[in-house]
């Protein structure tokens, strides 16, 4: 079993080791009973949202957690979403993100401080 804020770091750390941008997680415990922590990472394309994707995917796959959805998965989309139960992954291309103000959704709620250690990164 994982617990999930330590799995949300980690895949927050393996996003920015492998040059995800922008990226934060929001702990949306208090606004929906859906999720406990949303990731949101920037890529500058289409084929770096599908790498970054495949990173979350693998660890979410090594660390026994449940996807219960992936939408967005074939290269050429500029937005991934990953619903893990208690974690939820969105990947989008920066002018995407732009575009959508995608994390005005989350600003009341607080962010998850995330260090990236290169010697836990699995």
């Amino acid at each position: 079993m994982y617990q999930a804020k330590s799995l949300v770091k980690k895949i927050a750390a393996k996003l920015d080791f492998h040059k995800g941008e922008d990226i934060v997680i929001y702990d949306v415990s208090e606004k929906t009973p859906l999720a406990r922590y949303y990731l949101v990472a920037g890529a500058s394309n289409a084929r770096k949202v599908h790498g970054l994707a495949s990173e979350a995917e693998e660890i979410l796959d090594k660390s026994q957690a449940s996807i219960l959805h992936i939408e967005g998965k074939s290269p050429e989309c500029v937005w991934t979403l990953i619903d893990a139960h208690d974690i939820v992954i969105s990947i989008m291309t920066l002018d995407e993100r732009n575009r959508l103000q995608f994390d005005s959704i989350y600003q009341g709620c607080p962010k998850v401080d995330f260090t990236y250690d290169p010697n836990k990164i699995a």
